[in-house]
């Protein structure tokens, strides 16, 4: 209880930051009102809960999920310090519809370096606007807003806003780096989470699946996405899936981009959630 309103009096104190200064700046800045917040031009979806009708399509891209564990004991190093900036998703299993101009962008919360809550490993705090689009029942927009502990060792945990969900109830999700290429042009990096574990036998029912990359694929040749799905086969064969199960991003041009305001709950969050942090200096 004395955890709870120490939390409390910090949300009372917070600067309210805004993610217009963070397009700007680059970095999680404070601001004294949301007033910078644009609005969509196209819809929040949030039909109902859980991608609900009509926009949820039973088995796409197949019903596979693969033969992961709940948890991830060996993932890839990762560190977010690396991953700040735009990337693409190239294909996925989470969006149970076509998805069009899926994408996010990673934003340090400053000064961003941390240890993990009760750990000793070296993390970094950051937040993560994902957006992309369906057209089920004509263009709509998702947007999630996360706030991201990135632990150098490649298990990155989430705490994530949107109206596909409860908007006022965040989901917290970890998620495991499986491949990570910093280095190449196209920088792409592959990461699994459940959604659903089997505390009985261990594996996981609901599997999600990211693969993104620093290139926009409407720039990429046929080679480059050729090198991409056969290295992204190789890593999950091992869990009983490939790109077959996985659906293909649709890019287009003539698609809106979403941008709408941030819920308060969020911006509370972050801002209460930064203060608590325990700092680190960069070795």
């Amino acid at each position: 209880m004395e955890a709870y309103h120490f939390l409390i009096g910090i949300f009372c104190d917070f600067l309210v930051l805004t993610f217009a200064d963070v397009a700007r700046h680059g970095s999680f800045k404070a601001k004294n009102s949301i007033s910078d917040y644009k609005s969509s031009d196209l819809s929040s979806s949030g039909t109902n809960s859980t991608f609900g009708a009509p926009f949820f399509s039973p088995g796409f891209p197949t019903d596979n999920n693969g033969c992961f564990p709940n948890i991830i004991r060996d993932a890839v190093p990762a560190n977010m310090l690396e991953k700040l900036g735009t990337y693409y998703e190239y294909r996925s299993k989470f969006v149970p519809a076509q998805s069009f101009n899926a994408m996010f962008t990673n934003i340090l919360v400053e000064p961003g370096l941390i240890y993990a809550p009760s750990t000793t490993i070296p993390s970094v705090h950051a937040i993560q606007y994902y957006t992309f689009l369906t057209r089920e029942n004509g263009p709509q927009c998702h947007v999630f807003y996360q706030d991201v502990i990135g632990r150098d060792d490649g298990t990155y945990y989430f705490t994530s806003f949107s109206d596909d969900y409860a908007p006022a109830n965040p989901l917290t999700e970890v998620l495991y780096y499986l491949y990570n290429d910093n280095d190449s042009e196209n920088g792409f990096e592959i990461l699994y989470e459940c959604a659903a574990q089997n505390y009985r036998t261990g594996i996981c029912e609901a599997t999600d699946i990211f693969i993104s990359t620093r290139k926009d694929p409407r720039l990429m040749t046929a080679k480059e996405m050729s090198t991409i799905d056969t290295i992204t086969d190789r890593v999950l064969a091992p869990y009983c899936l490939s790109t077959k199960d996985l659906q293909r991003v649709i890019f287009r041009n003539d698609l809106l981009d979403c941008n709408q305001l941030a819920p308060d709950t969020f911006i509370e969050l972050v801002a209460g959630f930064n203060i608590s942090l325990p700092r680190r200096e960069l070795n």
